[in-house]
């Protein structure tokens, strides 16, 4: 079925490499990956999404253990089911603590794995030395792998793809041997990787394809011969797969309702058929793109059809083109040029779950959705690189340094990306240089400014991040309290209206407003009404905090009722007591004082000097 052109595979006798070729080979990856992404270690957390995943997840700073398990197993935080990837980050934190060093090389080190993993995987396909180690080093020190690798919030990715590739290597080995325990372990890998990260759903497809080539347990003529000399049909092809895709078809549901809970997934009222699949086709083009090409990478690409435009008309040509063109690949090419076809079947097929034609989130693409796709276009750069190579017939001497100089131009580039990755000033700043209309970005630039005490620059980046999404009342709430702070307290006062006639049930609007009005140290700022009315609609929202109980009793003494005002605060610092929060029982107490003194002056004014307003 398939040639002997088909030079990349070791399918006309090539030996596998010796132990100490293959040491060899795995050692100099491992250790260049491991140089380029070396920095990360003193890399801190960042803004985007490492709270809600670590740095400020309760649940996760607790560590392991069988409430945290549990919690793991059921929880859908981040609108996502990720038991694996949560039980990854209580491990770090039970054996190394809150840092996040210690997480950034974990990551590094699943990254490493991951690419000596994809060495063995080619060499277990029968890839040539060479052209094994050259498919694995395209993967590693692509610019493509930062975000996955450098961002702890992707743990996600560089865990899935660990038991992804597990799992495919444990399947070739089934093919090759049997054994109900080779085949146990690639479902159950598969099963766990699905758990990590959903994306792994295509990976049965990826079995069809390695059935074709270079398994080659196909035939045009729909039957094949396995290791025992039966002829098997098509049907048992897919038979044999029915479990995998059922854990796949599984995962999907579970994904898709998770997502669409927690209003991760946009409405096709919002995104209609049409445009999302024109950024579908776009997304491709632009993949396919920044492989070949990777400048001006970055966190977020916002999508330009839920601002109201559209993908560039280059960009949807050029993923037509990559699109037809695979398919003619596929139909014209398919003996000659079978990893040509596995390729783009790799890198087309795993990015099916996140072109858009679901649309997940505010991005239109994302860096890190090539993780396991680009090894299909690692595997068609190697092929075309043999193929040239061995036309032209470049000297051995000529390849290596052609070779070479390819793997460091990329090491270099990555390692330029990853430097963006710091801290959250500099991602965000990186991202608005290079994207458009970014209002997250700008918005975690403003928050990043607000966090080092630079108030000015802060409040110039909270105006712009609503100038861009003036319908987002989390945006105006955190301009408020900048202006706040910034003795600008009427238009604090005007911005935190605005959120609440957009969010009329939004906690912190009401909080920090009423907060506001309450306690002012300026009388001319405060409204007593105004922050009772605030108070007591947030009692009600839900069971009332010692937060909460403190904020109404404020708003009481504004308003002169001292008596519950002192009851309500009483209450408030025993909730406090209760939950041994020792320092906010100290505030309370200091305040319950107040307000006793506020009743004594009203009930006898000769009593009390100075009535100090509550702080």
């Amino acid at each position: 079925m398939v040639g002997a052109r088909s030079s990349i595979g070791a399918v006309n006798g090539d030996g596998q490499p010796s132990t100490v070729v293959l040491v060899g080979f795995a050692v100099a990856l491992a250790a260049a990956t491991i140089a380029v992404y070396a920095p990360v270690r003193d890399f801190g957390f960042v803004n985007f999404d490492d709270p809600g995943y670590v740095s400020a997840n309760p649940e996760v700073a607790r560590g392991l253990g069988l409430d945290t398990v549990a919690w793991a197993f059921t929880t859908t935080r981040t609108a996502n089911w990720i038991p694996i990837t949560w039980l990854s980050y209580l491990l770090d934190v039970s054996l190394f603590g809150a840092s996040p060093g210690a997480h950034h090389v974990v990551n590094v080190l699943l990254h490493v794995a991951n690419a000596v993993l994809l060495l063995l995987l080619a060499l277990r396909l029968r890839c040539r030395p060479p052209l094994a180690a050259l498919l694995a080093a395209l993967f590693a020190l692509h610019p493509l792998r930062v975000e996955s690798v450098a961002w702890i919030s992707e743990r996600k990715d560089v865990l899935c793809a660990l038991l992804g590739l597990s799992s495919l290597y444990l399947w070739v080995g089934w093919t090759r041997y049997g054994g109900r325990g080779r085949y146990g372990a690639a479902l159950l890998l598969f099963g766990l990787g699905l758990m990590a990260k959903p994306m792994l759903v295509t990976l049965p497809f990826v079995l069809l394809l390695l059935d074709f080539w270079p398994l080659r347990r196909t035939r045009w003529s729909g039957a094949w011969e396995d290791r025992r000399g039966h002829v098997v049909s098509w049907a048992r092809l897919m038979l044999e797969k029915i479990p995998f895709f059922a854990l796949a078809v599984a995962s999907s549901a579970v994904t898709f309702f998770v997502q669409r809970a927690g209003g991760a997934v946009a409405d096709t009222v919002v995104l209609p058929l049409p445009a999302r699949l024109r950024g579908a086709i776009a997304a491709y083009g632009w993949y396919a793109g920044k492989t070949l090409w990777p400048e001006g990478l970055a966190a977020l690409y916002p999508n330009p059809a839920l601002l109201g435009g559209s993908p560039p008309d280059l960009a949807i040509l050029g993923g037509g083109v990559l699109l037809v063109g695979s398919a003619a690949a596929a139909l014209g090419q398919a003996r000659r040029r079978p990893w040509l076809v596995v390729g783009m079947g790799i890198f087309v097929g795993m990015l099916v779950p996140v072109v858009g034609l679901v649309q997940v989130g505010q991005q239109s693409t994302a860096d890190r959705y090539t993780y396991l796709p680009g090894i299909g276009l690692a595997l068609v750069v190697t092929g075309l690189l043999d193929e040239a190579a061995r036309r032209l017939r470049v000297a051995p001497p000529v390849r290596i340094a052609v070779v070479l100089g390819l793997l460091a131009a990329l090491a270099v580039a990555t390692r330029v990306q990853v430097g963006y990755w710091r801290d959250s000033l500099t991602l965000a700043r990186r991202t608005l240089a290079v994207t458009d209309h970014n209002y997250v970005m700008q918005f975690n630039l403003a928050v990043a400014l607000d966090e080092r005490g630079d108030l000015p620059g802060a409040l110039a980046a909270y105006a712009e991040a609503v100038r861009l999404r003036p319908d987002l009342a989390a945006f105006r709430v955190n301009h408020a309290a900048a202006l706040a702070r910034a003795g600008r307290v009427e238009e604090a006062v005007a911005e935190y209206a605005v959120a609440l006639q957009l969010a009329p049930h939004d906690r912190a609007a009401r909080n920090n407003l009423a907060w506001l009005r309450a306690t002012h140290p300026d009388a001319r700022h405060r409204d007593g009404r105004t922050a009772l009315a605030l108070a007591s609609a947030l009692a009600q929202q839900g069971p009332a905090d010692t937060n909460t109980l403190d904020l109404l009793a404020a708003a009481l003494a504004e308003v002169g009722r001292f008596a519950e005002a002192e009851r309500t605060a009483a209450a408030a610092l025993a909730a406090a007591h209760s939950s041994g929060a020792t320092r906010l029982a100290a505030a309370l107490a200091s305040r319950r004082e107040i307000y006793a003194a506020g009743r004594a002056y009203r009930e006898d004014p000769a009593s009390v000097a100075v009535l100090a307003p509550p702080s």
